[in-house]
């Protein structure tokens, strides 16, 4: 327990980092979509709606990122754009997680999406493997 709270507050700030800026993008960017159905093209909701799902998945793996490793805000941000593209395959299940976390949410019930929480971030990190094995081959100095 003792281990899972020193972690846990090494990485809170550089999470914080992350996650402040682009939530506030996130709502910023439903603000829009959201005034803008009905009156704006549908071309340009979507344009909206893609954004946010791309940030979203961008956040998600800069996190994982940052979870396992101690890279300055900007190269994590790099790094986490960098896979999006990188590894695909990684990137797709991300996107079918945040989809099915955002439908539970949505449909269900936020406490469901909250005890089901484990299951989620087991499946991310199963999936994010060859990320985070790339990362420390290629980006992380071999202390040896």
């Amino acid at each position: 327990m003792a281990a899972f709270g020193r972690g846990y507050r090494i990485n809170a700030m550089d999470a914080l980092v992350l996650w402040v800026p682009s939530v506030l993008a996130l709502a910023g960017l439903t603000l829009a979509v959201a005034s803008g159905i009905g009156t704006a093209p549908a071309w340009a909701t979507g344009v909206g709606i893609g954004a946010a799902v791309l940030l979203l998945l961008w956040l998600v793996q800069a996190t994982v990122i940052a979870s396992f490793f101690s890279f300055r805000a900007r190269d994590t941000a790099k790094l986490a754009l960098y896979f999006l593209g990188r590894l695909p395959r990684s990137t797709l299940v991300v996107l079918v997680a945040v989809v099915l976390a955002g439908a539970v949410g949505w449909l269900m019930s936020p406490a469901l999406l909250a005890l089901l929480g484990i299951l989620w971030v087991a499946a991310v990190l199963r999936a994010d493997r060859p990320l985070l094995a790339e990362t420390r081959q290629r980006f992380v100095a071999d202390d040896s």
